[in-house]
């Protein structure tokens, strides 16, 4: 029954931020709160629901970092072409929380998840897409298939 009550005041919440945005929720809101302050189901939405909580409404910054590590992987990556290349690719890797490609250093930086991936993990994948990656060659057919503005004999551009 806890969770049902929870679902609910969860969808009212949404709904009545919709009302906020009309200029005509800010009572009902109160209201919405108090119920779900009142709620004594113990489960991480218990943080989010209770205005009295230091962290309502956010996650704490000290266990979201804690959650994400980063990694610095030196790429042969050659011209634009390459970064959105990689910063697309590499993106769609489970656990990844955000991908960055310094043109001029050829770093990529990539922010994940801990537990979901591994630093060999997104090595692999970087070679995959066709480039090398820290001490890892690139695979020969994915390099093979890159523009020819994007092979690892041609001059940065």
């Amino acid at each position: 029954m806890k969770k049902v009550t929870l679902l609910l005041t969860i969808a009212a919440l949404f709904q009545i931020c919709n009302l906020d945005a009309k200029g005509n929720g800010f009572e009902i809101q109160n209201i919405v709160l108090f119920q779900a302050s009142t709620l004594e189901a113990k489960t991480p939405f218990d943080r989010i629901l209770n205005p009295d909580s230091p962290s309502f409404g956010i996650t704490n910054p000290e266990e979201q970092s804690s959650k994400y590590d980063t990694v610095q992987i030196q790429t042969s990556a050659v011209c634009g072409m390459c970064k959105d290349r990689i910063e697309h690719d590499m993106s769609f890797e489970k656990g990844v929380k955000s991908v960055e490609l310094d043109s001029e250093t050829k770093v990529l930086t990539v922010v994940y998840k801990k537990g979901k991936t591994t630093v060999k993990d997104l090595k692999v994948a970087l070679t995959k897409i066709g480039y090398d990656a820290d001490e890892m060659v690139a695979d020969q057919k994915a390099h093979d298939r890159l523009p020819a503005c994007c092979q690892k004999d041609v001059e940065p551009h």
